[in-house]
């Protein structure tokens, strides 16, 4: 991702993710699914509740899991993610996806 010119803010938990999502406007935000301290649909529910108290327009958050089954998708958008992308992910579909959802 850094060839492609994006900035990126990397953390290492869900705790820290939501910290940095309160502190910054982001285009995008990739959430793995599996984090310490707050997993990511813990910190996606919490980023969706901090939008909606400053009535923000919502963030494209999408779910990164090794989880590639029906149920795995359900629980991303159900904790507030726009879209759910199993790893291993390849380049071209990362940045098509973002494309998709990122003015």
């Amino acid at each position: 991702m850094k060839a492609s010119g994006c900035v990126i803010d990397e953390v290492e938990n869900g705790a820290l993710a939501l910290e940095q999502f309160k502190q910054h406007n982001y285009d995008v935000v990739l959430m793995d699914a599996e984090m310490p301290v707050l997993d990511g649909y813990s910190a996606t529910r919490e980023m969706r509740a901090f939008e909606r108290e400053r009535a923000s327009a919502p963030t494209p958050i999408f779910a990164l899991t090794a989880h590639a089954l029906r149920e795995a998708r359900d629980r991303s958008i159900e904790a507030g993610c726009t879209e759910h992308l199993t790893k291993p992910i390849k380049r071209a579909t990362l940045l098509d996806t973002i494309d998709k959802f990122v003015p």
